[in-house]
């Protein structure tokens, strides 16, 4: 029997994408166009690691890899409390500002992943400040200048 890492989380993937599409239900078809791509392309990335896992196990006879606790919570759990933590705080401040500390806090987590702590020298925030800022003025540009799109607005205003 195969009691691969790889087969679990695909199959995970491929459920909670499938759990994602049945809940798309009251959007209309252009609304969800966009959602339904990016579930369709994470079911066949969940297929693609179930395949994989079989293929390996196929070649090897041995499992493909196993995923330490720690490495688990770097690769998957801090990640998906990101996601859920930046729907909340869409939804509370707003598309712009919520993008903005969504992604200081990504940089920060990618800083500790990268040199093993927490970097809070000045040069360093100020390296993150600046990031987070323009990739927030970027989706400006991108959702309402260019596309002309109504992004979330929370109880800042924007």
């Amino acid at each position: 029997m195969i009691k691969d890492q790889d087969l679990w989380a695909g199959s995970a993937i491929i459920l909670f994408a499938l759990f994602l599409l049945n809940s798309m239900g009251s959007l209309s078809f252009m609304q969800s166009i966009y959602p339904r791509v990016l579930l369709v392309l994470m079911m066949v990335s969940g297929v693609g690691i179930i395949f994989r896992a079989f293929k390996t196990f196929r070649r090897t006879g041995k499992v493909y890899h196993r995923l330490p606790f720690v490495d688990f919570l770097l690769q998957a759990a801090i990640p998906g409390a990101f996601v859920i933590i930046l729907s909340v705080l869409i939804t509370t401040l707003g598309f712009y500002a919520g993008s903005f500390i969504a992604m200081a806090g990504i940089c920060v987590l990618q800083d500790f992943v990268i040199q093993g702590k927490i970097d809070l020298a000045l040069k360093t925030v100020t390296k993150i400040l600046l990031f987070s800022a323009g990739c927030s003025a970027g989706l400006y540009l991108c959702f309402n200048v260019l596309l002309h799109l109504a992004t979330p607005a929370g109880f800042l205003g924007f």
